[in-house]
């Protein structure tokens, strides 16, 4: 699964990306994050972009009921 500022993101052409999906602004990725693993069972997130990292470091409590968060130090 791959989420993205970018709809075409090379990584979503990847073997091991099945589904992919995109967020307009970094408003709306919190509300975004928390649907998608909600709906598509999520259980690990590991954010790889300096806009995905800062924002689920930010509201990792919102997360942390559902998916283990690997953000680094």
């Amino acid at each position: 699964m791959l989420l993205s500022h970018n709809p075409n993101n090379a990584g979503r052409y990847s073997r091991f990306v099945e589904k992919s999906f995109s967020y307009g602004n970094e408003n709306e990725l919190t509300e975004k994050v928390l649907h998608i693993i909600k709906n598509e069972r999520i259980d690990l997130v590991m954010p790889y972009d300096e806009i995905e990292t800062r924002t689920i470091r930010k509201n990792q409590h919102l997360f942390l009921p559902y998916s283990y968060i690997v953000t680094g130090n």
